[in-house]
């Protein structure tokens, strides 16, 4: 989804992660007009066992960058093939 406004964004919950190395939530903004993939994952502090909500953002160009990469890695080659 599109992000229309500036210094918005927004987050769904990620039914594909199936691990708490998956981002429990991922969604999109867009910052300074840049567009950006979020994903952001629930934590708890080491020190004060509080939660926290860590981020990380992602340049549309290095998401796709990443998603190419994976699908390119999903294939086979014909080398790869079993028959």
């Amino acid at each position: 989804m599109k992000i229309e406004k500036n210094n918005k964004g927004l987050a769904f919950l990620n039914k594909y992660a199936e691990t708490d190395k998956h981002p429990k939530y991922k969604g999109s903004c867009k910052v300074n007009n840049e567009d950006y993939d979020i994903a952001v994952w629930i934590s708890t502090s080491s020190k004060t066992g509080e939660k926290y909500l860590s981020l990380q953002f992602t340049t549309e160009e290095e998401a796709k960058k990443y998603k190419k990469e994976e699908e390119e890695s999903a294939e086979l080659h014909p080398d790869e093939l079993p028959f």
